[in-house]
C-alpha cells in the first residue's frame, strides 16, 4: 500500500471533521431562524402594532413635543428683559433644542408609512412561503460569511442582495439571485490539517454562542416581544384608552400654555 496515498485519517481527526460539519449545519439553521425573526416575524409584529396604536403614539408623542416646546418657550421669554426680548433668536434656539423631537416624528412617520406598504403587499401563498423560506436556506448556506469566511466580493454583494429580497418578500428576485450564485453549496469539509480544524471548530462555536444570545435577545425585545399583544384586542383596546387619555392630557396642556404665551406677549 502506498502510504502517501492510501493513508487512514486519526480516529481524532475524523471526529473533528464530523463536529466541524455539524457546528456548520446548526450555526446555518440558527443564521435562518435569525433571520426569519428579524426580516418576517418581527416585522409582521411591528406592522401591526403600528397599524392598531402607531397612529395614536404619534399623535401623542407629537403634542407632547409642542407642549415642552411652548414651556420652553415661556421659560426663554421671561429671562428677557421686556426690552431685550428676541422672538426670531429664541425661535432659532427652540428649532435646535427641539430638532431630535423631529427627527423621531419623522422615524415614527416612516414606520407608519411601511406598514401600510407591508400590509398592500399581494401575500405568498403557502407553498410561495415555504419556497422563500427554502430559496433563503439554500442561498444563506452558500453565501452567509460567518459560513464562508473566504467569501468572494460579487458573492458578498449577491448575498445581501439576497437578504434584501428575503425581507420584502421578493421570491421571484431570490430566484433569480439563486440561479447567479457560481459555487454550489456543498456540506463537504476539505482535507484541512489539525489546526486549521481546530481554528474552525472555535471560530464556529464562537459564532454559535453569540447567535444563541442574539436570538434570545431578538425574542426579547419590541417588536417580537408584542407577539401576544398584538393578537390580544382587551390589551390593544387598554392601550388605546391610555394613549387616548394621555393625548386628551396634552392638548388640556397645550390650551393652558398657549394662553400663558398670549398673556406674556399682550
Amino acid at each position: 500500500m502506498d502510504s502517501e496515498h492510501d493513508s487512514v485519517p486519526f480516529p481524532e481527526f475524523v471526529a473533528l471533521q464530523e463536529k466541524v460539519r455539524h457546528l456548520r449545519s446548526h450555526l446555518s439553521e440558527r443564521l435562518l431562524e435569525r433571520d426569519s425573526l428579524v426580516f418576517i416575524e418581527c416585522k409582521r409584529i411591528e406592522m401591526e402594532y403600528m397599524l392598531a396604536v402607531g397612529h395614536l403614539e404619534y399623535k401623542a408623542y407629537e403634542l407632547q413635543s409642542v407642549v415642552l416646546r411652548y414651556k420652553r418657550q415661556i421659560e426663554m421669554i421671561q429671562s428677557y428683559e421686556s426690552d431685550d426680548l428676541d422672538i426670531e433668536k429664541i425661535e432659532g434656539q427652540l428649532d435646535r433644542e427641539f430638532e431630535m423631537y423631529q427627527e423621531q416624528l419623522d422615524a415614527q412617520m416612516d414606520k407608519i408609512n411601511e406598514s401600510v406598504t407591508y400590509r398592500e403587499q399581494v401575500p405568498l401563498s403557502s407553498e410561495e412561503k415555504n419556497r422563500l423560506e427554502s430559496l433563503y436556506g439554500q442561498i444563506l448556506k452558500q453565501l452567509h460569511p460567518d459560513l464562508n469566511p473566504e467569501i468572494s466580493v460579487t458573492n458578498r454583494v449577491l448575498f445581501n442582495n439576497a437578504m434584501a429580497a428575503y425581507e420584502n418578500r421578493d421570491l421571484e428576485r431570490l430566484k433569480i439571485l439563486e440561479e447567479m450564485i457560481d459555487n454550489p453549496a456543498t456540506d463537504e469539509i476539505k482535507e484541512d490539517s489539525m489546526p486549521v480544524l481546530v481554528r474552525e471548530e472555535k471560530r464556529l462555536s464562537e459564532r454559535l454562542d453569540a447567535l444563541n444570545i442574539e436570538i434570545e435577545k431578538i425574542k426579547t425585545e419590541f417588536p417580537c416581544s408584542y407577539r401576544n399583544f398584538v393578537t390580544d384586542e382587551e390589551a390593544l383596546a387598554e392601550k388605546k384608552a391610555e394613549l387616548e387619555s394621555v393625548i386628551y392630557q396634552l392638548e388640556d396642556a397645550l390650551i393652558r400654555y398657549k394662553a400663558i404665551l398670549r398673556s406674556l406677549m399682550e
